[in-house]
């Protein structure tokens, strides 16, 4: 949350990892390896990826954030490097990476950030990545999205997002699945929802051939083979990593 005080007060959104986040990681749905958490706060799941034998880079805008998180970090004996940089124009992070976290850190973000922030997670992923994003989410009603318009004139976030909008957002790039979430009437927040998302192919930029085969390019989501045999259509398994028919492989 881009005015919260790090330094002053407790973040109660933040202090442990979330029930399904720790599910999906202690189920080994994710193989070990390079994982970045998104808007990281005080790093608990960037923290508990670490020790789970990921290689973890925490990023936020935060340098109260950052410097609480280091000190979490040296408490739990792991190493994650920390990176103050701006999600919506990132500068020092570098991927791919195979893991991507994202835990409310999107929903308290502006409409109008919120497409370059789509484009700067893509940026850090490639075929096969997995996605984990939590967002407040329910149907606002219309005082909610006057309050919320006015809000945004001050620079605070839209807090939750609308039902359909990350699968508007995402589903060009990543086949999403809806792992965990709830709505509620009357309480606040009213609503939540946890995905796990796995980015597709860049179908514009690879093909699948048999191996030993020469490629040709990818014509909307189906690779022809040169020799005249019968097009496929790749389908991935959403809930784990995609997989490839046999004897096929990636060429670019």
């Amino acid at each position: 949350m881009k005015f919260f005080n790090y330094r002053e007060y407790p973040t109660p959104w933040d202090d442990d990892p979330r029930e399904a986040f720790n599910n999906l990681v202690e189920s080994r749905r994710f193989k070990p390896g390079r994982a970045v958490e998104l808007g990281s706060g005080n790093a608990s799941n960037a923290i508990f990826l670490a020790k789970h034998g990921f290689e973890v880079t925490a990023v936020d805008c935060s340098s109260a954030s950052i410097e609480l998180a280091r000190k979490r970090a040296m408490v739990a004996r792991v190493v994650v490097n920390f990176i103050m940089d701006n999600l919506t124009n990132l500068q020092k992070v570098n991927g791919p990476f195979e893991v991507l976290v994202d835990y409310s850190t999107l929903d308290d973000m502006t409409p109008e950030e919120h497409d370059s922030y789509v484009k700067n997670v893509l940026s850090l992923t490639r075929a096969g990545s997995q996605f984990v994003l939590y967002c407040l989410e329910w149907t606002l009603s219309w005082w909610e999205k006057l309050t919320l318009r006015l809000l945004s004139r001050i620079g605070v976030g839209q807090l939750t997002l609308e039902p359909g909008e990350v699968n508007h957002r995402f589903g060009e790039h990543f086949y999403i699945n809806q792992v965990a979430g709830e709505t509620k009437e009357y309480d606040y927040p009213r609503g939540y929802a946890v995905r796990l998302m796995t980015r597709k192919p860049d179908l514009g930029r690879r093909v699948l051939a048999p191996s030993g085969d020469k490629a040709i390019r990818r014509s909307g989501n189906q690779a022809i083979r040169q020799s005249g045999r019968q097009a496929f259509r790749y389908r991935s398994r959403v809930a784990g990593q995609p997989r490839w028919p046999s004897g096929w492989q990636i060429w670019r």
